[in-house]
């Protein structure tokens, strides 16, 4: 997933980080989009000369601050509420993961959707990409079937990733996300919790078997 997402965020030429929002989103709510997103911005900040930035944009819910020890309270809807865009003050650095910065959703606030959709959260995401060509920033976002904050965010994000459960989503769900999310041009379905998959001499098979108790990627 990570070599896909990195060889569309590359210029050819240049070799900078060029398309570097990347969003990842959901049609429902516990399709594992916060786990996809956790483990790709810990899979990126292995490569070497790549710094990332990830990013808990999921105001109504947010789960990111779950998997980091001494997560702060503030984040971004404090940039939000005070019209900011430079986040370099509010990013915390992984002792552990030098490469990886993370910036958290922040206090709980009533108006999270007008925050995530005001001018201010466009102009910080300009300017994050713009500023950082060698940084991939992973963006969680709520899920697209509950919240309008992905279609939002996809006029400004250069590559999506709609998680798709197994037995959770169903077509049609999964046909209006994204038709809600289509202003990216660059959109990428992950298949998550498959039950089961087996090789054989003519490729891989999905075999609906027990539900798993944990989630794979």
């Amino acid at each position: 997933i990570k070599r896909k997402v990195l060889v569309a965020a590359r210029d050819k030429q240049s070799r900078e980080l060029v398309n570097n929002l990347v969003m990842v989103t959901s049609s429902l709510p516990e399709e594992g989009k916060t786990f996809t997103s956790v483990n790709l911005a810990l899979s990126l900040s292995a490569e070497r000369e790549v710094q990332v930035l990830l990013m808990d944009c999921d105001l109504h819910r947010p789960t990111v601050q779950n998997f980091f020890e001494g997560a702060g309270a503030s984040g971004l809807s404090e940039l939000l509420s005070k019209g900011m865009t430079d986040i370099q003050g509010m990013v915390h650095r992984c002792d552990s993961i030098p490469n990886l910065g993370v910036l958290f959703a922040g206090k709980h606030t009533d108006n999270s959707p007008e925050l995530v959709a005001s001018t201010t959260m466009h102009n910080l995401l300009l300017a994050t990409a713009k500023r950082y060509r060698d940084q991939i920033v992973i963006i969680d976002t709520p899920p697209a079937l509950t919240s309008f904050e992905p279609a939002i965010l996809a006029h400004d994000v250069h590559q999506a990733i709609l998680v798709v459960s197994s037995q959770r989503s169903g077509r049609g769900q999964v046909e209006k996300s994204l038709d809600s999310i289509s202003a990216c041009r660059n959109i990428s379905l992950l298949f998550n919790r498959a039950s089961k998959w087996e090789q054989r001499d003519t490729g891989y098979y999905y075999n609906y078997g027990p539900k798993p108790d944990v989630a794979q990627v």
